[in-house]
């Protein structure tokens, strides 16, 4: 008798055609459910070659929904029978995205697996059971992002954390790491993992969170120090406290960590008198004067090498952005607050509350200089995403493009959203 789809075990064994290279296994069963739910809530990719390896034969019922061409639904069952001896080629490419607190895949040999994507989930069962059978691993792409639809937690606090870890430490050298989270704190701990073990050889790193909470100092420094051959960076940052004439107000974070410093920057900043005879916008000078733009030909034109900063000076998110020497791709996605007074208006009155207007000029000498400074720059996106309740994004992208046989600097600007309208409002919504 083939046993119900509510009874099937959890070890399945899922391996790619002989001579398919590139595996996307997309899917989404509940074994949990009932044959009704399958019908509503499940589909399935399957391909030419599935095996499933056991201790003896096996027997396995898998009910897949596939849509046809022409926009019909066709039901089939399947019941699968292998011998252990069946032969088993190796997985160079897996690409899953699953409902996976159900799954766990295995293969018979994983050592030539190079790429693993799991888009938004982080299977703990796969990673638990992977630990130490990827040691090649070179791209790994996962996630912490909670979903409504679940059937049991996923994350249960550290111990899960822990498994990640020790999943990462099985790895030699990993190259290119994708993290999604809806909070970065969600993953603070995984990333000090990460770069502690994967550091040196990391060249892509990119973190997208679903929330407006950016990296600090810290972060910026630590990920400097310990991934210093990077060569694309995207990641949220966030704009720096300083204490001003004003009080507590956010600057670009390009100044150091010493507190006096600080406040006497910012003092130079925002200057109290209002007698002095020549008063400048605020930012510009602060942007142009202590930061200026190395020179970068000598008396007979010939281009001078910037020279890299030491450790020592890097005491600040510019200072450890504009030095990595590798780093060709940059995107920042920058959350400005409603005190960021250096790249907005002052929106703190009532009759200008969600209606941001961001300092173009500023904004696009800030990128400038964040481009000029750099060491070997191709591309580079900074996003400057408004405070809430307004939706506004200021995408600035700066790239060399070939115009009449000469690469010059293209830098381009884009705005979207829109400002907050208080008629939309709804208390019971």
């Amino acid at each position: 008798m083939t046993p119900s789809l509510a009874e099937l075990p959890l070890d399945i064994f899922v391996v790619l055609a002989t001579h398919l290279y590139n595996d996307q296994f997309s899917t989404f069963i509940s074994l949990r459910s009932a044959c009704r739910n399958f019908k509503k809530n499940s589909e399935g990719l399957f391909f030419r070659n599935i095996t499933i390896n056991g201790g003896h034969e096996v027997e396995h019922e898998i009910l897949e929904r596939l849509k046809v061409p022409d926009g019909t639904v066709a039901g089939m069952v399947h019941c699968i029978r292998f011998a252990p001896s069946t032969q088993k080629p190796t997985v160079a490419e897996n690409l899953i995205k699953a409902l996976n607190e159900c799954w766990k895949y295995f293969c018979m040999d994983w050592q030539a697996m190079r790429i693993l994507d799991f888009g938004y989930g982080c299977p703990q069962y796969f990673f638990k059971v992977l630990t130490g059978r990827v040691p090649q691993l070179k791209s790994l792409t996962f996630g912490t992002i909670a979903r409504s639809n679940r059937w049991n937690q996923l994350w249960t606090g550290f111990e899960d954390l822990d498994l990640i870890s020790r999943f990462l430490q099985s790895i030699q050298a990993l190259e290119a790491v994708k993290l999604y989270a809806d909070k970065d704190e969600d993953v603070r701990e995984i990333r000090s993992t990460l770069l502690g073990k994967h550091g040196h050889t990391l060249k892509h790193f990119n973190i997208e969170v679903n929330s407006n909470e950016g990296w600090d100092t810290e972060s910026f420094l630590e990920l400097r120090k310990k991934a210093p051959s990077l060569e694309k960076l995207t990641v949220p940052l966030r704009m720096q406290n300083v204490n001003g004439f004003r009080g507590t107000e956010t600057v670009w974070p390009d100044v150091s960590l010493d507190r006096s410093k600080l406040a006497s920057r910012f003092s130079m900043l925002f200057p109290q008198s209002s007698s002095l005879q020549s008063p400048k916008k605020p930012g510009l000078s602060w942007l142009k004067a202590p930061f200026s733009k190395r020179k970068e030909t000598n008396e007979q034109g010939h281009k001078i090498s910037k020279p890299p900063l030491s450790q020592k000076s890097l005491t600040s998110v510019h200072g450890a952005l504009t030095s990595f020497p590798c780093l060709t791709g940059l995107r920042l996605k920058v959350f400005l607050e409603h005190d960021s007074c250096q790249l907005i208006e002052d929106e703190r009155e009532i009759h200008t509350w969600g209606k941001t207007r961001l300092k173009q000029q500023v904004a696009t000498d800030l990128v400038l200089r964040l481009w000029h400074e750099s060491v070997e720059p191709d591309f580079m996106e900074v996003a400057f995403h408004a405070p809430e309740p307004c939706s506004k994004i200021w995408t600035f992208t700066a790239q060399y493009k070939w115009c009449d046989r000469k690469k010059t600097l293209s830098l381009n600007m884009k705005e979207e959203g829109h400002n907050y309208d208080p008629a939309s409002f709804d208390p019971f919504g």
